[in-house]
């Protein structure tokens, strides 16, 4: 017969894996703190409009760092709408993570702490439609290198992913 050892040393063994796995998820929140506190604002937009003046056909976005260490090599990217790539994202370039093309892209070299970079004017996107219109801002991308120097993606719902060395932008 099988000896499967003692109750006592089974607790003990369950104990163990629960604060490592504890330890693990702190850690995971503590490296993604940095770039979780950077994020792009829409603050003004409008849908390309032929009967709107040229200069107020436009998607304007703020670049706000609320970390204590600043953000280096942000992009920020208006696309028109549509959704991501699920998995074959990371193997792709950065033009195509997403399946609706990009409609401009401007690059910031830096945002110190507890900061925000000015206004960024960007080409305004098609509609998505009349019933949605209202309520649905342009799909903005921000990409950054964090103070710590980890690359990060910002998603147009507000998912934070991780780059990996593989696929930084290119």
């Amino acid at each position: 017969m099988t000896d499967w050892g003692s109750v006592s040393s089974w607790i003990a063994l369950a104990g163990a894996l629960a604060a490592v796995l504890a330890y693990l998820s702190t850690r995971r929140d503590a490296v993604r703190a940095t770039a979780a506190r950077t994020y792009p604002v829409v603050v003004a937009h409008s849908y390309l409009d032929e009967s709107l003046p040229h200069r107020d056909r436009r998607t304007r976005i703020e670049v706000h760092n609320d970390s204590d260490l600043p953000a280096f090599n942000l992009s920020v990217s208006v696309w028109h709408h549509g959704k991501p790539r699920l998995v074959t994202w990371r193997l792709r370039k950065h033009e195509d993570w997403w399946t609706a093309p990009r409609v401009g892209q401007q690059v910031a070299t830096f945002v110190g702490p507890h900061n925000a970079l000015d206004p960024i004017d960007l080409p305004a996107v098609a509609s998505p439609g009349p019933k949605v219109e209202a309520l649905v801002t342009p799909p903005v991308m921000l990409t950054l290198r964090d103070g710590t120097g980890r690359h990060w993606i910002r998603w147009p719902n507000g998912r934070l992913t991780r780059l990996r060395l593989s696929r930084r932008i290119r």
